[in-house]
């Protein structure tokens, strides 16, 4: 066998420390390794976060813009309602209001054409007082009594004068008197308020008439006209007076 030799001190000194070296700088490696692959991990892990919560956000948004544009379609939709049936009120009262301006317009018109008939009327009555006198009922004098109604409860025969029975046929003949500028003017008539049924009496054409004031007037014309007049000019024009007729 070849003798081996041996190593001097600093020799193994250096050996070992070459030795310390490499085994540090294996540790060192490792621990770089396994910094590099935790930092590595970290970030694989905080990208993941970031990105996770960058969906979760993007979510979120895209949940509240959906929200926010379906709130604001409905508040849309139910200002475009509140609006609509606002016009439709609005509408309504204009509606209402000129159908009851025209009814007002309209009564106003009539009040205002029934209060100038009215007008009218009362000129025409207050031209027609004005020298009238108007003898009524009972105001005939004696002597027209031929032809009219007369005391016998029995019913008369056609062709002749209806008989009396409650006083109402003689209290409704009414004389008018008026003067007409100078001349006279009169009528004779029945008063259909008081006894409307004399009227029928007088002018029924089925055969069955009992004609009364006719004839009687036909009878006594000129007399008639003389009475008349007289008493005409002691009532003062424009006033009515009321006689018995016995």
């Amino acid at each position: 066998m070849w003798n081996r030799r041996r190593p001097k001190p600093f020799t193994r000194l250096r050996k070992s420390l070459a030795r310390s070296g490499r085994t540090l700088q294996r540790r060192r490696q490792k621990l770089q390794r396994q910094a590099t692959k935790s930092v590595r991990r970290f970030t694989k892990r905080t990208t993941a976060a970031a990105r996770r919560t960058q969906r979760q956000a993007a979510k979120a948004s895209r949940r509240f813009q959906k929200t926010a544009k379906r709130r604001a379609i409905k508040a849309t939709a139910k200002a475009v309602r509140s609006a609509k049936r606002f016009r439709k009120t609005f509408n309504r009262t204009i509606k209402a209001s000129r159908k009851n301006l025209r009814k007002y317009n309209r009564e106003r018109r009539k009040r205002a054409r029934q209060l100038e008939i009215k007008r009218r009327s009362i000129a025409r009555q207050q031209k027609r007082e004005f020298g009238r006198v108007v003898l009524v009922g009972q105001q005939l004098p004696e002597q027209f009594e031929k032809g009219l109604p007369s005391n016998d409860s029995g019913a008369s025969i056609p062709g002749q004068p209806p008989r009396m029975r409650t006083g109402k046929g003689r209290k409704s003949i009414t004389v008018e008197v008026r003067m007409r500028g100078t001349k006279p003017e009169g009528r004779v008539y029945v008063d259909k308020k008081v006894a409307g049924y004399m009227a029928m009496w007088e002018f029924r054409k089925d055969g069955k008439a009992r004609p009364f004031l006719k004839p009687a007037v036909m009878d006594n014309l000129s007399e008639y006209g003389q009475q008349v007049i007289q008493e005409a000019k002691k009532v003062p024009t424009g006033q009515r007076r009321r006689a018995v007729v016995r």
